[in-house]
C-alpha cells in the first residue's frame, strides 16, 4: 500500500521499532536495522516525494515484514505479530474485500484504500501519513501490552482503534 508520499516508510518504521522493542531474539535487531532503513529512505519519500519506492521496493519490503512477524509468531509472540501491522491489514482486507463484492478486479489499479479516500477528501499526504504515525505509535504500545501478557485485551484494543481509523480516513 504504497499509495501517497511517506506511508509505507512510516509503516515500516513503526513495525521495525515494535519489532526491535519486544523479544529476545536476533529478529529484533533485524527489526531496528528494518526501521533505520526506512527512516533513511523517508527522508526522499516525504511529501512532496522525491523518491518513490512503487512495487520494486514495496513487495520485497512486505515480504521481509511478512517473515520477521512471523518468526515473532513462531517464538510465540502472535498476538505481537498481529497488532503491529494492524491498520494496514484492516484497510487492505476491507478495501479488497468491498471491491470482491462489488465485482472488480482486485488485482487492478485502484484509488478505494481508506487513506487514499482521505486525500481525496482533501487532507494532504503529510496528515494523512502522520495520523497513520500516531496510530502506530498506539499500536506499538499495545504491542507491549501483549507482550505483558495482555495478548487478548490488546489484540481487541488494536482492532478497534483500527477500525475507528478507517472510518475517520474515510469522514464518517
Amino acid at each position: 500500500m504504497d499509495g501517497i508520499d511517506g506511508i509505507t516508510s512510516i509503516e515500516t518504521i513503526i513495525i521495525g521499532i515494535g519489532i526491535a522493542l519486544i523479544g529476545e531474539s536476533p529478529i529484533n535487531l533485524l527489526g531496528g536495522f528494518l526501521a533505520a532503513g526506512a527512516l533513511g529512505f523517508l527522508r526522499w519519500n516525504w511529501h512532496p516525494a522525491k523518491v518513490f519506492m512503487g512495487d520494486v521496493g514495496s513487495i520485497p519490503l512486505g515480504f521481509l515484514i511478512g517473515w520477521l512477524l512471523l518468526n515473532m509468531a513462531g517464538d510465540g509472540q502472535w498476538a505481537v505479530a498481529m497488532i503491529l501491522p494492524a491498520y494496514y491489514v484492516a484497510d487492505a482486507t476491507i478495501t479488497l474485500i468491498v471491491r470482491a463484492f462489488k465485482g472488480e478486479k482486485i488485482w487492478h489499479a485502484h484509488r478505494q484504500h481508506f487513506y487514499q479516500q482521505a486525500i481525496q477528501r482533501g487532507l494532504s499526504h503529510a496528515n494523512v501519513t502522520i495520523m497513520v504515525a500516531f496510530l502506530g505509535a498506539l499500536l506499538i504500545k499495545l504491542a507491549l501490552l501483549a507482550d505483558f501478557g495482555w495478548p487478548l485485551t490488546a489484540l481487541g484494543f488494536a482492532l478497534t482503534l483500527s477500525l475507528t481509523f478507517l472510518f475517520i480516513l474515510r469522514g464518517r
